[in-house]
């Protein structure tokens, strides 16, 4: 199989699979969303807050601060992080690139 797969493709690679520049866009939903009943979750609902907190017990709060190191790869690729984490709310680009 190999690279041939991408060799008989009608798209080029960057655009995907799907023709996603055909569909129509429009200004409102077309999907019926009844904000009533559609429960919002926040953000800190997720497993890993969670297990911070305590949540899930002693074990996973304890555990929670050391998964990263755990992995080679993260480990390594660590320090960029939290060198990237302060400027990743920033002012967004004026125009595309």
């Amino acid at each position: 199989m190999g690279l041939s797969l991408f060799s008989k493709r009608k798209r080029p690679l960057h655009l995907g699979p799907y023709p996603m520049e055909k569909i129509k866009r429009v200004d409102e939903t077309t999907t019926l969303i009844i904000d009533d009943e559609v429960k919002r979750t926040p953000a800190r609902a997720n497993g890993f807050f969670r297990a911070r907190f305590g949540d899930f017990g002693e074990k996973a709060k304890t555990e929670v601060k050391r998964f990263v190191i755990k992995s080679p790869v993260s480990a390594a690729m660590r320090r960029a992080i939290e060198t990237l984490v302060p400027i990743q709310d920033g002012e967004t680009a004026s125009e595309k690139a």
